[in-house]
Parts: structure tokens; sequence; C-alpha cells
């Protein structure tokens, strides 16, 4: 049934693969930068005069993990679409 409904409907197809890209950029960007900062403080705990990444940098990084992986997710839903 639901397979029927997503091969003949593929716009449904594509709204939820956006739907998933949102909701893995939040999530692959919380982990990133997550990862970023326990980086940095294990950098500071063995160099304690460099600082990896500022704060900005972290910003930075979370909103371009963010923003390249709803990209990715909606590439792919335009190649389900038959756009792409």
């Amino acid at each position: 049934m639901i397979e029927k409904l997503l091969t003949g409907y593929p716009e449904i197809s594509a709204i939820i693969l956006i739907l998933c890209g949102f909701l893995a950029g939040g999530i692959l960007s919380r982990v990133v930068v997550q990862l970023l900062h326990w980086f940095n403080l294990w950098i500071r705990k063995t160099l304690p005069t460099i600082t990896l990444a500022s704060v900005r940098t972290e910003i930075f990084i979370q909103k371009l993990v963010y923003y390249l992986t709803v990209a990715v997710f909606v590439l792919l839903a335009l190649r389900v679409l038959g756009l792409g």
C-alpha cells in the first residue's frame, strides 16, 4: 500500500526526503559541533596555549553542515521527481 502510494505520487517521496533532510541536518550539525567542542577541550588540556576553534567558528561549521545536508536531500528529492 505504501509502496504504491510512494511510486504513484513521487511528490510525497520528495516531501518526505526534504523533511528527513531537515531532521538529518539538525542532528548532524549538533553532532559535528559537539565533536569539535570535545576535540577543542582535549587540545586545551594537552596544549593549553592553543585554541582550535572559537565560538564563531563552531557556529559557522554548524550552519555549513546543516545547509549542506539539507542541500543533499533537496537534490535527492529533485532526482526522485525526475528534475535533476
